[in-house]
């Protein structure tokens, strides 16, 4: 592979992407001063070549310049889908309608050029999303297994392709614009969803077992986790199932099909469609997923969980039902998944909330999703809101001139004040607590209020193993060590340290080892600052009043 500052015709290398047997990638500086991708062909494959040439649309790379071995498109500046979902975990439903109705139409474009074309390769790892640029901006790439259409069958490489976005006929070397659809179906389930609609661990197995242990799961009905969120309808569920179809003839024929299917207007759920898909409500653990944090576990199954599972017992001895609870402290330390993991542990339904959910472009159109979004929650009792960015929500109103603005956090407070007696409970996560309106914070509203801080040297332990459970690892793996040379390390950073090696390993076909954990990790610092993690302090001070907090001076 060439190092940087070597010349390929005129282009310098300035840093080297990737290498594998197929190709090498490279960002580069031009001839005319600007930055660009070079993509070099190894084998004598020209078909990604031929392919590429013909590309024009907007979510697709423009091949500015193309050789015998090479071509060259203009530099995106941003990160693979696959990157995105390791780092923030979890997308909202119109997100993920954007990200797929982006790929859809770049997929319409491949299918209707007069030789068509189907890319063989839809997965997060082939989506890049331009960091510049709106989500909709996203580029569909990963052209080494495109073929024209009316190319010979040819069975995918199990090495170079993840087999669960992988239609059933795929492994039997079919190819066509159907095959390609149907990862799209897969790439929806697991946006909305968080995870893949099957799953096994594939390691050691080639080709024919995989594809035979991957028949007998999707004989099953598919499952969705018992979570809700906002904007997830019955129609939504049913393009997923139509997509997912083993039948080719039932599924999506056409991309257009596919688009014209996802423009069905969405509506807060109703409660769970069960004629679409059978929800599971076992399919989280509850807090035996979470990793770590004893104490705080054993204070909410004893302040809360009990009680909202016993509401009769609590009016019995007169307990206050509780209204909801706010976790706070710094980014990546899994604030959402908690969440999660606690409305697994109630099994209450469970509605997550972004604030670009509630948006509206009409005065008072907030406001009354707001309405909306709390009565269908008790009209669907017992259920668990939970509200991501809490602070955009409900931001101080001191100072604030914005009457649309003053009545949102007004009708919050309004719908927040004893919910817990209509059997809706509230979880809100901020990184900024400070910003939130006072009054939310009373108690009969918000009647907890968490510091989820840093995980500790045990949290951070059992992360490793949670995380590197089920992948092909060394025997030799120290995860008190481990755990060790990551303080002040978050969640999110640890989730990266196990994905990161893991990828490296697979590119070598090799085990996990503790040294390239360990390399890993000495590539990459806290993405938590010493000055963030004293912001927080401070903030708990405030917020929960520590002990040694200093008292008000009072007088002269």
């Amino acid at each position: 592979m060439l190092t940087r500052g070597d010349n390929i015709d005129g282009y310098k290398v300035l840093f080297p992407h990737n290498e594998n047997d197929y190709a090498e990638t490279y960002r580069v500086l031009g001839g005319d001063g600007k930055l660009k991708f070079l993509k070099r062909i190894k084998n004598s494959d020209t078909c990604e070549m031929e392919i590429v040439k013909r590309l024009s649309h907007h979510n697709l790379f423009c091949v500015t310049d193309c050789k015998s071995d090479y071509y060259v498109t203009n530099f995106v500046s941003g990160e693979t889908l696959d990157k995105r979902l390791i780092r923030e975990n979890d997308f909202n439903v119109y997100n993920a309608k954007i990200i797929v109705k982006s790929v859809l139409e770049a997929l319409q474009y491949l299918h209707e050029q007069k030789e068509p074309i189907v890319h063989n390769a839809i997965c997060p790892q082939n989506i890049l999303l331009d960091l510049s640029g709106e989500l909709g901006d996203l580029k569909l790439v990963g052209f080494s297994h495109a073929r024209f259409l009316n190319q010979q069958p040819e069975k995918p490489d199990i090495k170079r392709l993840n087999p669960f976005y992988l239609a059933p006929e795929r492994f039997d070397g079919v190819f066509s614009v159907q095959t390609d659809l149907y990862s799209v179906g897969v790439l929806l389930y697991y946006l909305v969803f968080g995870m893949l609609p099957w799953y096994f661990d594939t390691a050691g197995k080639n080709a024919a077992e995989i594809d035979a242990m991957l028949a007998a799961e999707r004989k099953k009905r598919i499952k969705i986790p018992n979570i809700e969120k906002f904007e997830l309808d019955a129609s939504l569920l049913t393009v997923i199932d139509k997509a997912l179809k083993n039948d080719v003839s039932q599924r999506f024929q056409t991309a257009g099909e596919f688009l014209e299917a996802m423009e069905t207007k969405a509506v807060v759920s109703k409660g769970k469609p069960k004629e679409v898909l059978e929800p599971d409500k076992h399919l989280g653990g509850g807090f035996n997923d979470v990793a770590g944090m004893k104490d705080l576990k054993e204070l909410l199954r004893k302040s809360v969980i009990n009680i909202l599972r016993n509401t009769e017992k609590a009016k019995k001895y007169r307990l206050s039902i509780p209204n909801g609870m706010l976790l706070y402290g710094p980014p990546g330390c899994g604030k959402s998944f908690f969440a999660e993991k606690f409305a697994e542990e109630t099994g209450y339904n469970y509605v997550y909330v972004k604030s670009s959910d509630l948006a509206s472009i009409y005065i008072h159109g907030t406001q009354e999703k707001i309405a909306e979004l709390f009565n269908d929650a008790r009209k669907n009792a017992p259920t668990i809101l939970c509200f991501d960015e809490f602070d955009s929500f409900v931001p101080s109103r001191d100072g604030v001139r914005n009457s649309s603005q003053s009545g949102e956090v007004n009708e919050f407070l309004s719908q927040l004040n004893n919910c817990g007696q209509d059997g809706v409970f509230v979880i809100a996560s901020t990184n900024k607590p400070d910003l939130i309106d006072n009054a939310i914070l009373r108690r009969g509203r918000i009647d907890r209020i968490i510091y989820l801080p840093v995980p500790d040297a045990e949290a951070r332990q059992a992360m490793f193993e949670l995380h590197l459970k089920d992948r092909p690892i060394d025997s030799a793996i120290d995860y008190g060590h481990l755990s060790a040379l990551t303080q002040n390390y978050v969640a999110s950073d640890i989730a990266f340290i196990a994905n990161e090696a893991a990828m490296r390993a697979a590119e070598n076909d090799a085990l996990i080892t503790q040294a390239l954990i360990e390399q890993v990790i000495s590539e990459n610092q806290p993405s938590v600052k010493p000055s963030t993690l004293r912001y927080y302090e401070g903030m708990k001070e405030k917020l929960e009043g520590m002990a040694n907090a200093q008292p008000r001076k009072i007088g002269f």
